[in-house]
């Protein structure tokens, strides 16, 4: 009981004097003006008044560096974008100009006038008359009529028309086909003459002057006098060349042999 007393007095001294001491330490002037208790205070908080005011600042560039970051890489993507877009519309305009630098063997053709009508894709070759006919998937729907011409890509002659079978499919006869034939220019307009299939790889010139200078590799070139194709589009070239005592017979190797024909485009002569 003694003890608990002594205790509580001793607690009442001491607040006493810490109460005294912190009056008196308010009422010393130590440095600027400041007193003895304000720094005593300032001496506590002011590291931890560093501390928030540095955690503060961390956090603010760290969120400002978040927010450019984030600027940086959206202008980043937009930029990637407009790249892929570019060589996008890039790519398109190659492959115009390749179109344009295909349709410019068309634009040489100046005896016959005829319009584009349609692309078409094959459909059907009969493996067993590899060089007779094709089916392509483009028939009266896309007003596709008989003796329209069909070529190649490269506007090399593959045949021209014969049936419109559907609406949607046409027979093409090709020009290896014997049952067909062409009037044909050879070697620059040299020598003309009626130019047929044989039913294989190659088409052949009968019944053509001796005298007239043709050779290996000479183009052909259809001559317009059959009155169905026009003028001036490539055939192919001389393979082979045989000469009798007053004539000679001519081999030659059409150009779509050569080259897929799975892009076709057919066009019309204008009368």
């Amino acid at each position: 009981m003694k003890k608990n007393i002594f205790e509580q007095k001793t607690f009442i001294v001491l607040s006493f004097l810490f109460f005294n001491i912190l009056v008196l330490s308010s009422n010393i002037v130590i440095r600027e003006k400041q007193t003895l208790l304000e720094y005593s205070i300032g001496s506590v908080v002011s590291p931890i008044q560093t501390i928030i005011a540095n955690t503060i600042d961390f956090a603010h560039e760290k969120w400002e560096n978040y927010f450019f970051s984030k600027n940086i890489y959206n202008k980043y993507k937009k930029s990637k974008k407009e790249i892929f877009d570019l060589k996008t519309k890039n790519y398109v305009l190659k492959s115009k100009l390749k179109s344009l630098e295909k349709y410019s063997n068309l634009i040489n053709i100046k005896s016959e006038k005829f319009r584009l009508i349609t692309h078409a894709r094959v459909v059907y070759l009969d493996k067993n008359f590899l060089y007779s006919s094709i089916i392509i998937n483009s028939g009266t729907l896309k007003k596709i009529k008989k003796n329209m011409l069909v070529v190649n890509e490269n506007f090399e002659l593959i045949g021209n028309v014969t049936d419109t079978i559907t609406p949607l499919t046409a027979k093409v006869r090709l020009i290896t086909n014997k049952n067909g034939g062409l009037g044909a220019y050879v070697a620059n307009k040299e020598m003309e003459g009626f130019l047929t299939g044989n039913n294989n790889k190659l088409c052949s010139f009968k019944y053509l002057i001796e005298s007239k200078p043709i050779k290996i590799g000479d183009s052909v070139t259809t001559s317009g006098t059959d009155g169905i194709f026009p003028e001036s589009i490539p055939i192919g070239k001389v393979v082979n060349i045989k000469k009798g005592y007053l004539e000679q017979e001519i081999d030659v190797k059409p150009f779509f042999l050569n080259r897929p024909i799975n892009n076709l485009i057919i066009i019309e002569k204008i009368k």
